[in-house]
């Protein structure tokens, strides 16, 4: 009998709920009707069983007319939930539109650029870029000698 202790003690709660198989269940109730310590276990079990079997809390007054007014209450606008998502995707189109825009506009470094570059040189060295160097100026000279055949 010793060997079935833990083997009946782990299914008393199976036993009394009346989970096991026949054959089970008869194995259990043999072991308790020769088995003292089994029995007394068994008992104390028992006890803790049932007070854990309380009966739940009475239900607050007029829960369930609360509960079906929530039911039967309109919904709420679905546009003012979608408010912040709708603006959050309109700064994001916004700034595709804003990026590519200025993503289109020309770089400064083309055939554009060189020309402006040149006139802020001339205009530092107090030049005018429409007329034509003076043979005395050395400017004008590295002119003339590049310019000959």
């Amino acid at each position: 009998m010793k060997q079935n202790h833990g083997y009946i003690q782990k299914r008393l709660l199976l036993y009394w709920d009346q989970e096991l198989d026949a054959k089970q269940a008869d194995r259990v109730t043999r072991h308790l009707q020769q088995c003292s310590a089994c029995r007394e276990y068994a008992d104390r079990l028992r006890t803790v069983y049932g007070r854990s079997a309380v009966e739940p809390p009475p239900l607050p007054p007029f829960l369930w007319t609360r509960i079906n007014s929530r039911f039967g209450a309109p919904p709420s606008a679905s546009w003012q939930r979608m408010l912040k998502p709708m603006a959050a995707l309109a700064v994001i189109v916004l700034c595709v539109f804003a990026g590519r825009y200025l993503g289109d506009t020309p770089a400064a470094d083309g055939p554009a650029a060189a020309v402006s570059e040149e006139q802020m040189i001339y205009d530092a060295l107090g030049l005018n870029f429409t007329e034509p160097l003076s043979d005395w100026s050395l400017a004008g000279a590295v002119q003339t000698l590049y310019n000959k055949p």
